[in-house]
């Protein structure tokens, strides 16, 4: 017989989390200021800051399209110190990159006992909240 709860047809949600914050001193900078962004923005800028150096950010179409998207999120979230980002190729999204590149040496650096306490197994995934 089948389950007719409620409970059985629901999708499972995600608890509602803030994205985590960015050191103080991995900052976006327009113009040389150092931009403060909310952490809606900052997870924007987070994201093109992990692949700056690559060749698919370097690619004018997806530079112009990300900034579109970007500019979407900044009208929603605006910069907390009101510094105005007009043009990307005037940020700097360099100490981002810098502190995710210090991210990377970091967990690599760690032992694979230190990797199963923080969850960090590459052979565990989590679907739904349940390993795979």
């Amino acid at each position: 017989m089948r389950d007719r709860s409620p409970h059985a047809r629901a999708p499972e949600r995600a608890q509602q989390t803030d994205p985590p914050s960015l050191a103080d001193s991995a900052r976006t900078r327009a113009a040389g200021k150092a931009v403060d962004l909310p952490p809606e923005s900052e997870e924007v800028a987070g994201f093109f800051g992990k692949m700056i150096e690559t060749d698919h950010a370097q690619d004018k179409v997806f530079r112009a399209n990300f900034f579109r998207d970007f500019k979407t999120v900044l009208k929603k979230f605006p910069p907390r110190n009101g510094i105005a980002i007009t043009e990307l190729d005037k940020c700097d999204f360099s100490a981002i990159h810098a502190h995710f590149e210090e991210e990377r040496e970091r967990t690599k650096s760690l032992s694979a006992a230190a990797k199963k306490e923080y969850g960090l197994s590459p052979s565990v995934s989590f679907v739904g909240g349940h390993p795979r």
